[in-house]
């Protein structure tokens, strides 16, 4: 609840979108550039939306999309934990994943969540498993794109349409907590609600996650 910190700087604890919205506190990105227009049921961000804001109130003295009631609704990506032990940073594998559309596994406006068992990845992988064909691996991507695939912000800069959620190092699943203790994972432990125990497993994990719809009423995945 970052956005509704005291004058004193008390009150609040920090949110995923409130990490991204920092481009538009101090890099004077608009809201509009976090919006995707297949993002069904994602809004600008406008302060005029707001009730009851103080007079000469700006996008940059806020610290987030709005109060944490609303702000799930103004941003349409995910974005790498910054709250565990595995944080980011430029000396790590530049192949690893800063960002992506939304996670599939966590509820947003767009979208209950997938079912779970319905997910297996069409590859071979050391953690074992069923392998899936291509209609079961397109189960784990964004709902973004209709499940063809997701665009994804690596950490050296580039930015590219997969069309698996298994894009990462090693092929580690972006969207998910990898298995193993010293690589990546093609499938993973889904992560709805992200919360205190949604950290990555090592330093070639990636997981993107977004701030939950916590207004949906759509049934809950399964999960195992």
């Amino acid at each position: 609840m970052a956005f509704s910190l005291a004058a004193d700087g008390t009150g609040g604890s920090a949110s995923i979108n409130a990490s991204l919205y920092l481009l538009v506190k101090y890099y004077q990105m608009l809201p509009r550039i976090f919006v995707c227009k297949g993002d069904q049921g994602t809004t600008e961000f406008k302060l005029s939306s707001l009730i009851g804001m103080i007079p000469n109130f700006e996008l940059s003295d806020a610290w987030d999309f709005g109060p944490l009631s609303e702000s799930f609704k103004h941003c349409s990506y995910a974005y790498h934990t910054p709250y565990n032990l595995y944080a980011l940073n430029t000396s790590l594998d530049p192949n690893l994943a800063v960002a992506a559309d939304r996670n599939p596994w966590i509820m947003s406006p767009a979208s209950a969540l997938g079912t779970w068992a319905d997910f297996r990845p069409d590859i071979a992988y050391p953690g074992g498993g069923t392998v899936g064909n291509s209609e079961q691996a397109c189960r784990g991507n964004s709902i973004t794109h209709q499940r063809d695939g997701q665009n994804v912000l690596f950490l050296d800069g580039r930015v590219a349409f997969e069309k698996r959620a298994y894009c990462g190092v090693d092929k580690d699943n972006i969207y998910t907590i990898s298995r193993d203790l010293y690589r990546g994972d093609p499938y993973g432990i889904g992560v709805a609600p992200p919360g205190p125990a949604c950290v990555t497993m090592n330093p070639k994990d990636s997981l993107l996650v977004h701030d939950a719809d916590t207004i949906s009423t759509s049934t809950t995945t399964k999960r195992r």
